[in-house]
């Protein structure tokens, strides 16, 4: 009987530090998701990739890549940079004069004001009528602007929209782990394979999270 005990007290013993270890790593899990999602949220600033994880499914941003064009403690803004549709320019804005025909395709920026013009413009010397977000890339939603590109050798990309959050929301997002941050890369953002865009940059993504853990 005092064997029989022993080994039961013995067993108790074991399955007593197994639910204790079992608790402790999973109380380690949980923290270690929120630590790794406030260093990505650190690096939230303009001119920065948000780049949507495997799990986000929402249509409006699944495998998207939103490339930051600003953000403050009183929301962000940003255009989705990797979803080109098969819409030219001149059917969009069918008052755009005959010689302006061909001057590009339209791309889709985001779920909000899907009918604001948004540009982004690649060029080394400061723009009248345009922001610099990061290195040599500008934005603006100026007509004069367009028309003025449309007249130059300036590279640019046109956005049907952009993508808006209000205070905190992004934040919450990425601590729920929608998003990877990433540095911007003004070579990504007129990338010529643009639908390669995101398998490239969430494998990047997400060893950068793992090795947050």
């Amino acid at each position: 009987m005092r064997i029989v005990s022993e080994l039961l007290i013995d067993s108790t013993v074991h399955q007593m530090r197994a639910g204790f270890l079992l608790v402790v790593s999973v109380v380690f899990m949980v923290l270690a998701l929120p630590a790794a999602a406030q260093s990505e949220a650190d690096d939230l600033s303009a001119g920065g990739f948000l780049v949507a994880s495997r799990d986000l499914l929402d249509p409006n941003f699944h495998q998207t890549v939103v490339l930051l064009l600003d953000y403050s403690e009183e929301g962000a803004l940003g255009v989705i940079i990797n979803r080109p549709t098969q819409v030219e320019l001149d059917q969009m804005m069918s008052d755009l004069e005959s010689a302006w025909e061909g001057a590009g395709t339209v791309w889709v920026g985001g779920p909000v004001a899907h009918w604001q013009m948004v540009l982004l413009i690649r060029s080394t010397a400061a723009l009248e009528g345009a922001e610099r977000v990061f290195e040599d890339v500008h934005f603006t939603a100026s007509r004069l602007v367009l028309e003025q590109m449309l007249q130059s050798e300036t590279e640019f990309r046109t956005y049907a929209g952009y993508a808006g959050w209000g205070a905190g929301q992004l934040e919450g997002e990425i601590e729920r782990g929608s998003w990877h941050v990433l540095p911007g890369d003004s070579d990504m953002v007129f990338d010529e394979a643009p639908l390669e865009l995101w398998r490239e940059l969430i494998n990047r993504g997400e060893a950068q999270w793992a090795s947050l853990r």
